[in-house]
């Protein structure tokens, strides 16, 4: 068996699972090749990132499994955890073999690891649906900035497009220097430099003040219960909550 290597990115690790996959061969391991030591007593080889290969994996999943499962790949790609190349593997390859009752072979430690990977990832899109807050900038643009645990402002971007098709915004995970802009007909993503720098307008503060004195307007005092609030509102993401005064 041979220690093989990729090039850190998900479309890299997606092509040597499809590799391995196809020749049948389960791999000694599955390593970034940033991350690799020395095997002084095996073979290693390195992968070449086929981004047409890696979707073709993605979407083999989708079509002769289920689109459940293929979403859960997709979100361990996300999660950018570390140490998930082999139960990933070992993951994929009972899906092809079992099919989509994969999902609930809880007894196996492959599924269970991935399972609760995209659990946490699904759990953190479906938090910040509700806990993104834009405010209004003099470019005209809705600017929402947050920053993840995982890199998940494209699926985000996905609500906010069917939920604010008219106007024109922009979700920034500040952290990552990443961006998907949507201009009231296409999403783009930016990195870094190419993100547009915003000023919020004037009229910003005076907004945020009237958000925070409706949420305290609202809050019932006798029934405040604020492990319930840590719970559905994790203090990670208070920083860019206006209502928490951190806007």
């Amino acid at each position: 068996m041979k220690a093989w290597l990729y090039d850190d990115s998900f479309d890299g690790l997606l092509t040597t699972i499809a590799l391995q996959h196809e020749s049948g061969e389960r791999p000694e391991s599955i390593t970034p090749a940033t991350q690799a030591q020395m095997n002084l007593f095996g073979t290693t080889a390195q992968v070449s990132t086929d981004p047409v290969r890696a979707e073709r994996l993605l979407r083999s999943l989708r079509e002769k499994v289920s689109p459940g499962v293929a979403r859960v790949v997709t979100y361990v790609g996300l999660s950018e955890l570390p140490d998930l190349e082999m139960p990933l593997f070992d993951f994929i390859e009972l899906a092809f073999r079992h099919g989509e009752g994969v999902l609930s072979y809880h007894a196996n430690g492959a599924v269970r690891c991935i399972s609760d990977v995209a659990r946490r990832v699904g759990g953190e899109i479906h938090r910040l649906k509700g806990l993104l807050r834009f405010r209004d900038t003099e470019q005209g643009i809705l600017w929402g900035p947050l920053e993840p645990d995982h890199n998940v402002i494209v699926p985000i971007s996905f609500h906010f497009r069917k939920r604010m098709p008219r106007e024109r915004w922009m979700i920034h995970d500040v952290r990552r220097g990443l961006a998907v802009l949507w201009d009231g007909s296409n999403l783009e993503e930016r990195e870094d430099k190419a993100i547009p720098a915003v000023k919020l307008s004037d009229d910003e503060g005076e907004v945020q003040g009237l958000w925070r004195a409706f949420y305290d307007k609202v809050a019932i005092t006798e029934r405040s219960n604020p492990r319930l609030q840590r719970q559905n509102m994790p203090r990670r993401y208070w920083k860019y909550l206006m209502e928490k005064g951190t806007g």
